[in-house]
């Protein structure tokens, strides 16, 4: 009897062993499943695929791997490739980070990045657009819509000229300002990205989407405005903080025949982002493209920034460069 009862014991350990031994396993392979869809995504998509050593990166990632056992383990791998990918852009955030994008600013206790607005010396329309950093799409047709406000009240007035202020505009995502600011931008091709095959796409607006190689990126819930004082001079104001989507918003202006930028030279991060979301819910983000203008001009020097035509270094000094995008507007509404 108490030999059966031994011999149970014994084939009970043993099933449990190979349940705990099939259930690290499988733990296992999916940690490398999950690793190697994010490498593949990177060597599919990054700005860089045609300059780097794949088969290096690959076999220096799995090789970090044998002491992975759950996906949350291949996260610093996951960081450590897409530091060779060497685009001083692209990031990783896991789950819990894609958490509080989703939720949005309000409510992650956040103070919401509304616009500033305002008539000066009754004449001048100043709109100040700040970066908006989440990924909660309500929020996204609150910023928006909030600066469309913004540009109606203004437009509303006989403007001698816009003051567009991007100074505090440390990027983000760029569908909800390209959509807050279509009014000035419609179809036109103003700004768009080429990627690492040398492909080149634009982005534009129409019946409440954002377009990207003429494909709907995503669609809003905000008013459509058409302005009265469009083709009045617009200064654009740049500081060494305008980057990313601040930048491709600077170049979108900048293409337009009736704008000066005006401000020091933006942060130089040049480059195009996508969010690529992965199976336990984390953002891969990769910089897939760089910025062209209208002219297909290329800015893909990281850091180099885009030089504004009226270089003010203080531009921390309101009075001062307020009353410069006055006088600039002054001098062009002569011409």
């Amino acid at each position: 009897m108490n030999t059966k009862i031994q011999i149970q014991r014994n084939c009970l350990y043993l099933l449990l062993l190979l349940s705990i031994s099939s259930s690290t396993q499988a733990q296992t392979d999916a940690a490398k499943k999950y690793l190697l869809s994010a490498l593949d995504l990177m060597k599919s998509r990054s700005i860089n695929k045609n300059k780097l050593d794949w088969n290096s990166i690959y076999k220096t990632s799995l090789e970090e791997l044998k002491d992975a056992r759950t996906i949350k383990d291949t996260y610093p791998i996951i960081r450590s490739a897409q530091s060779k990918l060497e685009d001083s852009h692209s990031n990783f955030f896991p789950p819990e980070a894609v958490a509080s994008l989703l939720l949005g600013y309000k409510q992650t206790g956040q103070a919401f990045p509304y616009a500033k607005y305002k008539l000066i010396d009754g004449n001048y329309g100043y709109l100040s657009v700040p970066g908006i950093g989440c990924y909660n799409f309500k929020d996204w047709d609150e910023y928006a819509s909030h600066i469309l406000k913004g540009i109606k009240e203004l437009d509303n007035n006989e403007l001698r000229g816009w003051i567009i202020d991007l100074r505090e505009n440390d990027g983000g995502m760029l569908q909800p300002m390209y959509a807050g600011l279509h009014p000035f931008f419609e179809m036109l091709q103003l700004v768009g990205s080429r990627d690492a095959d040398g492909i080149d796409g634009y982005y534009g607006f129409k019946n409440h989407s954002v377009y990207y190689r003429g494909e709907k990126q995503h669609t809003f819930n905000i008013p459509t405005v058409k302005l009265r004082n469009r083709d009045k001079t617009i200064i654009v104001l740049t500081s060494r903080t305008t980057a990313s989507s601040g930048e491709f918003i600077t170049i979108a202006f900048s293409s337009l025949p009736n704008v000066k930028l005006l401000g020091d030279r933006t942060n130089g991060l040049t480059s195009d982002n996508t969010e690529h979301r992965l199976s336990d819910g984390a953002f891969l983000v990769l910089t897939e493209g760089t910025i062209i203008n209208s002219k297909k001009e290329l800015f893909d020097e990281v850091g180099k920034g885009i030089q504004p035509d009226i270089l003010i270094l203080d531009t921390q000094n309101r009075e001062k460069i307020i009353d410069a995008a006055k006088n600039t507007i002054d001098q062009m509404k002569k011409k």
